[in-house]
């Protein structure tokens, strides 16, 4: 596979093209890059849904028919210090359409983006009204998922006062306090001064593809830059925190920080998250979940941006000190090497088949590539699998060891009044 690198084509929009010939669709993926604040964020993230509407909702709706059912889809993501605005675009392949698709399809993109339906300089109340209602509930939804919420809090809470520790939405009532004139602002700075990264996936029709958007997004622009992430710095205590709501089932999150960040070589960090608990076969899963039964489930996740390992279960709240006990000891076996070398196998090949598969979804591989892109790393996911080869038994150690407690969170059930 030749070499895949984005390509400027105007100031701060950069276009990659993929060349995937597997799919009977293709997929151009337009992300604008911009800085997550509490100023900010919730404004930002109605954009992409309101800008998704076009002039008239049903004439959208009409157009995408026409291409054969092509399918628009508004995304908002958090990473590191950056709020993600996407706007996908999946249609069928033009030798299954008997035309070529690819050119209606882009500049329909380009006009939901730059041509919004405004007037005196803000957006139509219908329109906005719908879409605040929209981001709300997408909002509420996090909220009623208490696995999420967990997270989420656990999150704000180890990032208090920095940009991760903000919802990637805002708050609701930010949201709700949203009219037209502060959405066209927000649309006007967006277009100014985001990082753009277009994606695109398949097979024919890169070219074409590239010089519309290239003629729309061309002109002088006042992009945003950001500056590299802070490498976490070891700390001597962690902080606990237990917050109360009418559930059954607690919540324990415990999160570990570790200075294995971008743009260090993490396929060691990978592997021991993997052997820790991210699989079927970890320790978490085999000796927390099946052997002791003290959760319901255990899974570590890690954020390569900001060096943070993140053990999440659901447990009964009477099994809580045993759980937390029992999750610092597999952190432990790990840092003593008491792990096999099977052990060691089955985390790598859990690991390359997740790298291999992204290759069978068009979703998941133009997610895949734009981490990189925001990573600066440009691995193929055939490639990022192979490296894990190389990982020996003493950098899954030192990775194991490079970790420390940070925070300890528990969202358990209403305690019943006892008086």
């Amino acid at each position: 596979m030749p070499e895949i690198k984005p390509e400027r084509i105007a100031d701060a929009v950069s276009f990659t093209a993929i060349n995937n010939n597997f799919f009977k669709t293709v997929r151009i993926s337009v992300n604008f890059v911009l800085p997550l604040n509490a100023a900010t964020a919730a404004q930002n993230a109605v954009l992409p849904f309101i800008l998704c509407r076009g002039k008239d909702f049903t004439a959208t709706k009409r157009r995408l028919e026409n291409l054969f059912g092509a399918q628009l889809n508004p995304r908002v993501q958090k990473v590191a210090d950056r709020q993600v605005l996407s706007i996908d675009l999946e249609l069928v392949k033009s030798e299954y359409a008997k035309k070529d698709l690819l050119p209606e399809a882009a500049e329909l993109l380009c006009e939901l983006i730059t041509k919004p339906p405004v007037r005196l300089g803000a957006f139509f109340k219908k329109d906005t009204d719908a879409e605040k209602q929209n981001v709300c509930g997408l909002i509420l939804a996090e909220q009623n998922d208490k696995r999420a919420l967990a997270i989420k809090r656990c999150t704000a809470i180890m990032f208090d006062g920095q940009p991760f520790g903000l919802d990637k939405y805002g708050e609701l009532e930010q949201v709700a306090a949203l009219d037209g004139k502060m959405l066209y602002a927000a649309w006007q700075n967006m277009l100014k001064t985001a990082v753009v990264e277009i994606i695109f996936i398949g097979a024919d029709g890169t070219d074409e593809v590239k010089k519309i958007f290239a003629k729309h997004f061309g002109g002088k622009r006042e992009p945003v830059s950001f500056g590299a992430i802070e490498t976490p710095k070891p700390c001597e205590e962690y902080g606990e925190v237990e917050e109360r709501m009418n559930i059954t089932q607690a919540k324990l999150i415990m999160a570990y920080r570790t200075t294995e960040i971008l743009p260090g070589d993490l396929k060691a960090f990978e592997v021991m998250r993997s052997l820790f608990g991210g699989s079927t076969t970890s320790k978490l899963f085999s000796n927390v979940r099946e052997k002791l039964g003290l959760c319901y489930y255990c899974a570590a996740t890690y954020n390569k941006f900001l060096g943070m390992l993140m053990v999440d279960s659901g447990v009964l709240e009477e099994n809580v000190p045993k759980a937390r006990e029992a999750i610092n000891a597999q952190l432990k076996a790990i840092c003593d090497g008491d792990f096999t070398d099977a052990d060691v196998t089955d985390a790598k090949l859990y690991l390359q088949n997740i790298y291999r598969s992204t290759e069978s979804s068009l979703q998941q591989l133009s997610a895949y590539w734009l981490s990189e892109i925001l990573a600066g790393t440009m691995r193929s996911p055939n490639k990022a699998a192979d490296s894990f080869d190389s990982v020996s038994r003493e950098l899954i150690i030192a990775a194991a060891k490079s970790c420390w407690p940070d925070t300890v969170y528990l969202l358990a059930g209403t305690k019943e009044d006892t008086k």
